[in-house]
């Protein structure tokens, strides 16, 4: 009996080894599609810090199974690129992934840029393989984890299109510690004709949106319920697009289903005309259950519109200007005066935690870093100004400096001691020409250099 159970133990760790293989990609034109294809279910594909990766045969990722793609290290390292480009005479639409029955994607430490030859190609993140003749799927997971996300026609997560009615439940949709601007002509989160179980969506920045940020249905074409929960902590929204209807939309929501909205800031709804807008909008089917499914606690609301949420249903929440830094820049940093910097459920900032306090032009966002990295800076490409973040797991005598293509040195931005932390520090470009220049953080660690390019 006992070798019959180490016989077991062993198959099964065997079984559980080879079901999460470890595939390492380079950077290149064609490796991660590659990579994709041959990964197995469980398997973790891994990009290199920095890296391009780059897609011109196919309009998009094929996901077949439940895979992991993520930067080759630490989560917050320098994050490896994935771009595709619009193919010739192609008849799909541009995505990053379309996702099969079974299947589920989680990306960690990634940007995705959806800009080519200074247009923008890609119409979703995320969407669904329901066949010509529209078949029932479930997907597993979605997971967007320290990632940026840009520039997209629809959405991130495509769930609306008319094909998709009662045949795509997804288990699980996850959107952490990211950054996502520019979603054009959709949503973030957009299950108008799909139905997701869970949704969460913490620590962050979603902007430059329009018409919705999180759309959620809690039933199916064919008028089957599904008990949909969203949970919303430490998320800054803001517009910034014109067109746009809602921030947060859940409708025919019953049963188990509901959601939990704290810690945020939802600021600068930009509807025509003004006040048809609704920023938080609740439809439930049965009305009497308000108060025991919803609840919107310690929020900021800004030019949010019409909010069709009762008014026991807010608790400690305040109407006020954020006052941000510079919104139409992706810069939310709050004023270091301002109360929403110990408004939240533990006298904390509210809205993502990265918009933190200022110090001399400098914002640290954490305090116990692992690892020395410098980040890709965002937005990328940029005009006139744009974000550089790194970290220090030490303090040390830092200098960030910017140079121009030839390598002449344009600027300091940092040349001093800093504490351990992570920083964000803001580059202007005022009076330089459109082009590459070059970003490199130097300690008793090492150095990294980055690359950033400036259109005007």
């Amino acid at each position: 009996m006992k070798k019959f159970m180490l016989l077991f133990i062993l198959t099964s760790l065997i079984s559980i080894t080879y079901s999460q293989n470890i595939i390492n990609v380079t950077p290149g034109d064609g490796t991660l599609k590659q990579a994709i294809q041959s990964a197995q279910t469980n398997d973790i594909i891994k990009l290199v810090p920095g890296g391009l990766y780059t897609e011109s045969t196919d309009a998009y990722f094929t996901i077949t199974k439940p895979i992991t793609i993520e930067v080759d290290g630490d989560s917050k390292s320098v994050k490896p690129i994935i771009k595709i480009q619009k193919p010739v005479n192609s008849s799909y639409p541009n995505s990053y992934f379309v996702l099969s029955n079974n299947s589920g994607i989680t990306v960690k430490g990634i940007e995705f840029d959806g800009i080519y030859n200074n247009a923008v190609v890609i119409t979703d993140f995320v969407r669904f393989n329901v066949g010509s003749t529209p078949q029932p799927i479930n997907v597993k997971n979605i997971k967007i984890i320290d990632c940026y996300i840009h520039h997209t026609l629809k959405d991130v997560i495509n769930g609306q299109e008319s094909a998709y009615k009662s045949n795509v439940t997804i288990d699980t949709i996850i959107i952490s510690n990211s950054i996502i601007h520019d979603v054009a002509n959709g949503g973030v989160v957009h299950l108008k004709s799909s139905v997701a179980k869970y949704v969460e969506i913490r620590n962050s920045t979603i902007y430059k949106f329009a018409p919705y940020g999180v759309r959620i249905l809690g039933y199916t074409n064919t008028g089957q319920h599904i008990s949909a929960y969203l949970k919303v902590d430490h998320i800054t929204m803001d517009n910034g697009l014109t067109g746009i209807k809602n921030f947060i939309t859940m409708e025919e929501v019953e049963g188990d289903g509901g959601c939990l909205i704290t810690n945020s800031i939802f600021s600068n709804l930009n509807e025509s005309p003004e006040g048809s807008q609704k920023g938080l909008y609740w439809k439930n089917k049965e009305y009497s259950l308000y108060d025991s499914v919803a609840l919107v606690k310690n929020v900021c609301l800004w030019r949010d519109g019409k909010r069709d949420f009762r008014l026991n249903m807010f608790k400690d929440t305040v109407t006020m200007n954020p006052n941000y830094k510079d919104a139409a820049k992706g810069d939310f940093t709050l004023p270091d005066n301002s109360p929403l910097q110990t408004m939240s459920t533990t006298k904390g900032p509210i809205g993502d935690p990265r918009w933190g306090k200022l110090t001399n032009g400098i914002k640290k966002i954490n305090e116990t870093p692992s690892v020395f990295y410098l980040d890709q800076n965002y937005p990328n490409p940029f005009n006139p100004t744009t974000n550089i973040r790194f970290t220090l797991p030490k303090s040390d005598y830092v200098s960030l400096v910017i140079y121009n293509l030839v390598g002449k040195e344009i600027t300091r931005l940092v040349d001093g001691r800093l504490n351990a932390g992570t920083y964000l520090y803001e580059f202007n470009s005022k009076g330089l020409s459109s082009g590459v220049y070059f970003y490199r953080l130097s300690t008793s660690s090492g150095s990294i250099i980055k690359k950033m390019t400036l259109i005007k």
